[in-house]
């Protein structure tokens, strides 16, 4: 009895060293958790609320107390959800506490003095790791609920943030966990609280360094690489917070702290302490890092080089050489002085920093000259289950539909490549390898107009990856191909968001009158706002879908462009998150389309009458060649008269009359002279852009004119 209670006393004591020897770090966590949860918190709050000039959200008008509710709980988000600053203190304090546990072990006397204490090291790290968890939970579950409750004092329904709280709560204390073991092993792999500090610092940052880098030469030597932005982190806590699903990103951060615990272990089993005060404790480890870091030197010195020194179709110049190698050798010589704690032993391992260069100039000849086979690779048909193509630039917004379920959001995203599934599978892969022959092509002469736009095909192969590929395609491409891809319904349903609006649950009502359905042209804007709108709405969608079967392929409108456009969105002045918009085109050839506006009474004539317009603007552009425009050979506007340094405004009724006759009407977007909605139907590189305006106080409208057509002389 008295042996077992003697051994329980011993486990208490170390329990109570570890909590003493902590109690520093335990001071700081408190005062850093009060800091962000309590004062910095409570102020922002405070602020909000003066901002709005209400108290608890009552006072002032519905909008007011409305805008005044919702800012609070988006703040209180911010604070107290998954996505919090407070990931970035956590940060710190996870580094701190892990090297801090285990500093002892960087002298000599400590190391020798707590590894003579008669238990297992085993117990030893499991005390450490189990104090340091424990108290950072309950310390953030306090200062968490501090700030929920001060953001119910402000009016916040507790129940609007439960579940932000708990999932900002699991994610913070997974993330200080995985954090925390890194701290750990780094602090267990090391001689010195220094070197442990820059080593955490390079294992946070070494994978994100690589697949950035990785990136950089991707993007920039291969023409056909396309980003996806989505990056599937292994080794760092930090990636595993940005993944696309809640659950995925505590699992990948568990397995890893799981992992690093038992890496921890086995370097605090295997550490002698006699090797205290140097700088690394396993010299494989220390190689590992070393030719990691001055890989990755010499790559960024070298592209650096190569990039702002000598252009992209030259071969990788003398001057990026010799930088790639200063980089690598340098990183080399530098942690061999660390190493070694001389200067005399920077010499040593000289073929590990022969390797190293030699290693990274072949790297980078490979990326410059496709040894990889990148920029020609397409894969084999039969190896793909179906593809999705979408326009390189397409930026648009939408509802996102995720399981079946609407979000209420209107969210800017990604092309919808894991939403599209074309099942022409040979048609999209030969417009793929036309469109990778056309962009890696080296032509002097190639302008924007050779073109019909740059897109992605993504493809969705058999065993389950997606190979992307970015591709321009020729405008002197086979109209049949175009047809087989971008005019058939499993296109054109995708593109025009019609699979979401058709099913959406969201817009069963008006919204208090807040939804809108207009029809845009030259001429002005007819809307309608019915109480039924999704009903509307599903009947245009009816009709659009079926001049889109009938008239909308390259074929067809390859000639054409947009006399008007049908927006249907959002416009509350409430809730400027709920604001959204799509744009349908209207083509000449879409009959049931203008049948189906002129029924609903809100049909335009799409050039205005020359009486209603009071002058014309003319664009410096529109007297310069539509071809040197697009193809941005802006030494063409030198023949151009100086007095004209911006454009001309036309005045006069007679040549006003005589423009607009020769005009034609649009509907699209010409922002920058590019049309973002209809770019694979309309070739406007065969247009002037005329602007009228004055039509009244307010209106203004965008018209084309014919190429060929006689502008009148500035003076």
């Amino acid at each position: 009895m008295t042996s077992n209670r003697s051994s329980s006393n011993r486990k208490m004591t170390y329990a109570g060293t570890v909590f003493r020897r902590k109690a520093w770090v335990t001071a700081l966590t408190v005062l850093v958790m009060f800091l962000f949860f309590v004062l910095v918190f409570g102020i922002v709050l405070n602020n909000i609320r003066q901002a709005w000039g209400v108290t608890a959200g009552v006072d002032g008008d519905v909008y007011t107390a409305y805008s005044y509710l919702f800012s609070l709980k988006d703040m209180a988000e911010t604070y107290l959800g998954a996505q919090s600053p407070f990931l970035i203190v956590m940060t710190i304090l996870a580094a701190i506490s892990g090297i801090q546990g285990f500093s002892w072990l960087h002298r000599r006397t400590s190391a020798d003095f707590y590894l003579s204490e008669p238990y297992t090291r085993g117990k030893q790290m499991a005390v450490e790791m189990l104090t340091s968890v424990f108290q950072t939970a309950l310390f953030l579950a306090i200062f968490e609920g501090i700030g929920l409750l001060m953001a119910r004092a402000f009016g916040v329904s507790v129940q609007a943030l439960a579940t932000t709280v708990v999932q900002g709560y699991i994610t913070e204390i997974v993330y200080f966990l995985a954090v925390y073991m890194l701290a750990v092993f780094s602090c267990l792999i090391s001689g010195t609280t220094l070197i442990s500090v820059l080593v955490f610092i390079f294992f946070m940052a070494v994978e994100a360094g690589f697949r950035l880098t990785l990136n950089l030469y991707m993007s920039y030597y291969f023409k056909t690489y396309y980003e996806t932005g989505t990056m599937k982190f292994l080794f760092s806590p930090v990636g595993n917070l940005f993944q696309e699903t809640f659950a995925e990103g505590i699992v990948r951060n568990l397995i890893f702290a799981a992992l690093l615990c038992l890496f921890s272990f086995l370097a605090f089993r295997l550490r002698p302490a006699e090797k205290a005060g140097k700088a690394f404790i396993f010299a494989p480890v220390y190689y590992g890092i070393k030719i990691s870091t001055a890989v990755l030197a010499a790559l960024i010195a070298g592209w650096f080089l190569d990039e702002y020194y000598y252009s992209f179709d030259r071969p990788i110049g003398a001057s990026a050489i010799i930088m790639a190698v200063a980089a690598g050798l340098i990183t080399c010589l530098v942690f061999e002085v660390i190493y070694s704690a001389s200067l005399s032993g920077a010499l040593k391992r000289l073929w590990q920093a022969a390797l190293v260069c030699l290693g990274s100039v072949a790297l980078i000849y490979a990326f410059k000259t496709d040894a990889f086979g990148y920029d020609s690779y397409i894969p084999k048909a039969e190896d793909v289950k179906d593809c999705a193509i979408m326009y390189l630039n397409d930026n648009r917004s939408y509802h996102s539909v995720k399981d079946g379920e609407e979000s209420l959001t209107y969210v800017s995203t990604s092309p919808r490549f894991d939403d599209m599934h074309l099942t022409d599978v040979e048609a999209v892969i030969e417009l793929a390898r036309i469109g990778q022959e056309h962009i890696t092509e080296e032509r002097s002469d190639q302008t924007e107009s050779d073109s019909l736009g740059k897109y992605v095909i993504a493809c969705h192969m058999k065993n389950g990856r997606d190979v992307y590929r970015t591709i321009d395609i020729p405008e002197d491409v086979d109209v049949s191909l175009i047809d087989s891809v971008f005019g058939t319904g499993e296109y054109l349903e995708k593109y025009y968001f019609i699979d979401i609006l058709s099913n959406n649950a969201i817009f069963t009502d008006n919204n208090n009158g807040e939804l809108y359905f207009t029809y845009n042209t030259a001429k002005g804007e007819l809307s309608l706002r019915p109480a039924d709108i999704s009903g509307l709405l599903r009947e245009f969608l009816k009709v659009y879908r079926t001049d889109l079967e009938e008239y909308g392929r390259f074929s067809v409108l390859s000639e054409s462009h947009p006399v008007g456009a049908v927006n249907f969105g959002n416009d509350s002045e409430t809730d400027w998150n709920s604001r959204f918009n799509y744009s349908f085109p209207v083509f000449p050839e879409y009959e049931n389309t203008l049948a189906f506006l002129e029924e609903k009474e809100i049909y335009l004539e799409e050039v205005p009458d020359a009486s209603s317009v009071m002058e014309l603007q003319i664009y410096k552009e529109s007297y310069v060649a539509p071809e040197y425009v697009y193809s941005h050979d802006w030494d063409a506007y030198s023949d151009i008269p100086n007095s004209a340094e911006w454009g001309y405004v036309v005045t006069d009724p007679d040549t006003i009359s005589q423009i607009l006759d020769l005009s034609e009407a649009y509907g699209g977007d010409l922002d920058y002279g590019y049309d973002d909605t209809c770019y694979q139907f309309a070739s406007l590189h065969r247009y002037r852009k005329i602007y009228v305006l004055a039509m009244s106080e307010e209106d203004s409208a965008v018209l084309l004119l014919p190429a060929g057509a006689a502008l009148p002389e500035m003076p």
